[in-house]
């Protein structure tokens, strides 16, 4: 009888009466070679990096093959996602794509699709006779350590009874509900997530109880009964944050998209952000950069008391304040208790309509001790250096060329008075052309010293009705 083959394998099959005395080599190759490749077979194969020339491996009748081994490690530097060409034989693989560069290999058999294998993947497949399929996608019990890293979970209903989660993460989850009737969950995080809905009767009730997300979208967060100690949002867009008996102790936003309504019993400590408004609560501290009565800057309030109210600009409409400092300060109406502290600035008052003395019960304003202004420092400009007289009443400018144009003096007001010091360089020798509205002593325009770093003082009064300075220059302080 003639030699033939197992139709997967490729055993050698032995008919009777053939291969007299060679038997027993044919036997020894069958079991210590072929079937121990087929079972225990663990061997490494090169990827080929060709698009054109994809790695292909074959059973051979009888003799030692790479593609009948259990277990193929692949190996190769790959510049793109390469293919790996089996044979229809019917039989499992242990297949880990062990390549370097970071691309998958895809397993198929000839003119198929196959299974992609992701770098550094280790996975189970099968040849079914016409494709490489995977051999394994089902679990009736999964058990996870308590630590567990999950790279993606998603799912339209994610929901269990009373289990307890040490943590659980995922680098992209996307579901319509995440709910539990009786659950316990240290950590639930996600770097990307789209979350609807999260409700509950009870939300952050320790300090260490965070709802958070760098750059996440909560569409609700309801509470029928809680309290937040901290909640901050560096990136995100809030649709609605609302409460019926809410304790807030901090409230920090960099960049707020939504409307926050806060209930009329509400306490909060402080309050910070760009945008604030409230209906009747009472506020102890309220801190920001900007604060006005219309566009996304406001702080406002129907009835409401503010104790203190500090920024670099402060506007507001009709509310009653015990202090206030800032750098600016605009109103149309209303009350300030007191408008003085020994440790803020108040740069510019602006009283609206009303007169600043309607503004305070006494009709005046008191400055008990000294009154200062700050000398605002001036970029030289050989040509229309801008002097904003809105900003002080004293400048300073060390000249490092000669004024070729004269300077451009703005927001002077009628009786203003500015003290400019100029101060020569190392070189010396620069001189200065005057705005033609500045009228001098004498009608003698007025020339700076010439001595390095000397130091001359220009005193001017503006006019409005002449829309002139009157100036005099002081030379050479020593």
């Amino acid at each position: 009888m003639a030699i033939t083959y197992s139709t997967n394998l490729k055993f050698t099959l032995i008919g009777t009466g053939d291969q007299a005395g060679t038997w027993g080599n044919t036997t020894n190759t069958n079991i210590g070679t072929l079937i121990e490749q087929s079972i225990a077979g663990y061997v490494s194969q090169t990827v080929a990096d060709s698009a054109g020339s994809p790695t292909s491996l074959s059973i051979a009748d009888g003799t030692d093959s790479v593609a009948r081994n259990m277990v193929l490690v692949l190996q190769g530097s790959l510049s793109a996602a390469r293919d790996l060409i089996l044979p229809t034989n019917k039989k499992l693989y242990f297949i880990h794509n062990n390549t370097s560069g970071g691309f998958a290999v895809t397993a198929k058999c000839s003119g198929q699709t196959g299974v992609s294998i992701p770098a550094g993947a280790k996975v189970i497949l099968a040849c079914d006779g016409t494709d490489i399929v995977e051999a394994f996608n089902y679990s009736n019990g999964l058990i996870l350590p308590s630590s567990a890293t999950i790279a993606t979970l998603s799912g339209t209903t994610l929901g269990y009874g009373s289990a307890s989660l040490t943590n659980a993460s995922a680098a992209s989850l996307t579901a319509t509900n995440l709910a539990s009737t009786s659950a316990t969950i240290t950590t639930l995080k996600s770097t990307s997530a789209t979350i609807d809905t999260l409700s509950g009767t009870t939300i952050g009730t320790t300090a260490s109880s965070t709802i958070r997300g760098a750059s996440g979208f909560i569409g609700q967060l309801t509470a029928t009964s809680s309290t937040i100690t901290t909640l901050t949002v560096t990136s995100s867009t809030i649709t609605t944050l609302k409460s019926t008996s809410a304790t807030i102790d901090n409230l920090t936003v960099t960049s707020l998209n939504a409307s926050i309504t806060l209930p009329s019993s509400a306490t909060i400590a402080t309050l910070s952000g760009t945008t604030l408004g409230y209906a009747s609560a009472s506020l102890t501290t309220v801190t920001g950069t900007t604060f006005g009565t219309t566009g996304t800057t406001q702080i406002r309030g129907a009835s409401g008391a503010i104790t203190t109210l500090t920024g670099t600009t402060l506007v507001y409409g009709s509310a009653s304040l015990t202090t206030v400092s800032g750098a600016r300060v605009a109103m149309t109406s209303g009350t300030i208790t007191s408008l003085s502290s020994t440790s803020a600035a108040i740069g510019k008052f602006n009283a609206g309509s009303s007169s600043v003395d309607s503004l305070f019960a006494s009709g005046v304003i008191t400055v008990d001790g000294a009154a200062h202004t700050n000398p605002s420092a001036l970029s030289f400009a050989a040509s229309s250096m801008a002097v904003d007289c809105a900003l002080s009443n004293v400048f300073t400018v060390t000249m490092t060329a000669n004024i070729t144009a004269a300077p451009v003096l703005s927001n002077a007001k009628d009786g203003q008075t500015i003290n400019w010091f100029f101060t020569q360089d190392g070189t010396g020798g620069r001189t200065a052309i005057w705005p033609s509205s500045f009228k001098w002593p004498g009608g003698s325009t007025g020339v700076l010293s010439t001595t390095s770093s000397s130091v001359d003082l220009l005193v001017a009064t503006y006019r409005s009705a002449t829309t002139a300075w009157y100036a005099a220059l002081t030379k050479d302080f020593r």
